[in-house]
């Protein structure tokens, strides 16, 4: 075979990896293949270099198209053919190479021989100095650690984070430092799976210290999402003073940001920061805190922020309640349905739903009966066919305070029809809180005096 000129290959090598980027696997495949073949033998180095790129390559064609077996096959004969070739290039390919065999390992369910590979990777590479081999070797413990999780082997999955600090947490590469950032992360969330509070906080504090002045917008998100987070846990531990201040800190910092994710972890603090003054009774500040939800996210269209938009006014219209502000609360209801009525996500249906049934208890406490009546029929006009379990709760629950009502204001028959409506509705449904609701139907029935 007559060998193929080594700048021949590297166009080759370059057509190829734009097929790959415009979704032409099967064609990219042929021709790292191609190049993988008539490489063979060549001994020049820099030949060599493109045969270990074509080979991976190759391999990770392989890996989209689904062919595993083939795959993991190909990324072998790196491994065999360079196991000692000390060029650089090679080196990367190599340590590449054995990340995405792991990979393949985990999708096919191969825990074991996933983590092999991770291992071999800290064994071959561990000490190596090239950014591009660091940044697989970090990558490589990362994985190792979410395997970990999946099998919820907690200290070894600790033990895998602590590994990517201890070697790679001075690193100045952006790509390594984003496995720092993220293996801090995942060590909090470990914590909070072991109770651990007080590490899990450490954690968070630690990605601050070491990122907290980072301007690349992945690293801010991190550090963003490590605020977010401590917050979250002194709301767990009761303390809502000092996650309301984690809030602040994170939207102080932030709050002028224009990257998407980051707005919507702005966006995020602002409804955690409004629930931590629920929930310590600061109502006047948790309005002032929904308000300015509105005011700076009202007009977004990113479906996160818009959720976030309709929460801020549903607990907005529930801190009025407790001021007993009933124009007010109606009004913030009433703009829940206005503004996000339409909307067919599922979550925004929900709070939607949760809003009409609050307007029906606000008309309930000022005695508008009528009212009441009319909105629990619109969560009943809404709502009838819905599956998502939450609203069929507050269905189930607008019917029984409906029915309820009218006992009240005597319409003992039109009582009696809408409990029945409840049994034909909900009598097979096996959800703890319809049945609940099913077990009060019956009573409030018995109660009416229909036997």
């Amino acid at each position: 075979m007559e060998l193929l000129p080594p700048h021949e290959a590297r166009e080759i090598l370059d057509e190829a990896a734009d097929l790959f980027r415009q979704g032409h696997i099967q064609s990219a495949l042929t021709a790292y293949s191609y190049i993988a073949s008539n490489l063979a033998n060549h001994t020049a180095q820099p030949v060599r270099e493109m045969r270990a790129e074509a080979y991976f390559n190759k391999g990770i064609c392989l890996k989209e198209i689904g062919d595993s077996g083939l795959a993991l096959t190909t990324l072998d004969e790196i491994l065999t053919e360079f196991s000692s070739d000390q060029a650089p290039r090679v080196r990367e390919v190599m340590s590449m190479a054995l990340v995405c065999k792991g990979v393949l390992y985990a999708a096919l369910g191969d825990l074991g021989s996933e983590i092999a590979s991770y291992e071999k990777l800290l064994t071959i590479f561990g000490d190596d100095e090239s950014p591009r081999v660091r940044e697989q070797v970090a990558k490589g413990l990362l994985y190792s650690g979410f395997t970990r999780n999946r099998t919820q082997e907690w200290e070894k999955e600790i033990a895998a984070y602590n590994e990517i600090v201890l070697r790679f947490g001075d690193d100045l590469e952006p790509e390594v430092r984003e496995q720092v950032a993220v293996a801090l992360l995942n060590r909090g969330e470990v914590f909070e799976s072991k109770g651990d509070w007080d590490q899990e906080i450490a954690a968070y504090d630690e990605i601050v210290r070491r990122f907290g002045d980072d301007r690349e917008p992945e690293m801010r998100e991190r550090v963003a999402t490590a605020i977010l987070n401590r917050g979250g846990v002194f709301g767990r531990k009761g303390d809502w003073d000092q996650e309301t201040l984690a809030y602040e800190e994170l939207i102080k910092r932030f709050g002028d940001d224009d990257e998407t994710e980051i707005e919507a972890l702005v966006a995020e603090a602002f409804l955690c920061k409004v629930k931590a003054l629920e929930s310590n009774e600061r109502f006047a500040r948790e309005i002032d805190a929904c308000n300015e939800i509105l005011a700076r996210f009202g007009d977004s269209n990113t479906p996160e922020i818009r959720e976030i938009v309709a929460w801020a006014l549903l607990l907005k219209g529930e801190a009025l309640v407790v001021g007993r502000e009933s124009e007010r609360e109606i009004s913030a209801f009433d703009e829940v349905v206005s503004r996000f009525g339409d909307d067919d996500t599922p979550q925004i249906r929900e709070i939607v739903a949760h809003a009409l049934f609050a307007k029906g208890q606000t008309f309930r406490r000022i005695g508008e009966w009528e009212l009441e009546i009319a909105t629990y029929d619109e969560i009943c006009s809404r709502f009838a066919n819905d599956k998502t379990l939450e609203v069929r709760e507050v269905l189930a629950l607008a019917l029984l305070n409906k029915g309820g009502t009218l006992g009240q204001i005597g319409e003992a028959k039109l009582e009696i029809t809408t409990y029945d409506e409840i049994l034909a509705r909900f009598d097979e449904s096996d959800t703890p809180q319809v049945r609940q609701i099913l077990e009060m139907d019956i009573l409030y029935k018995s109660e009416s005096g229909d036997e």
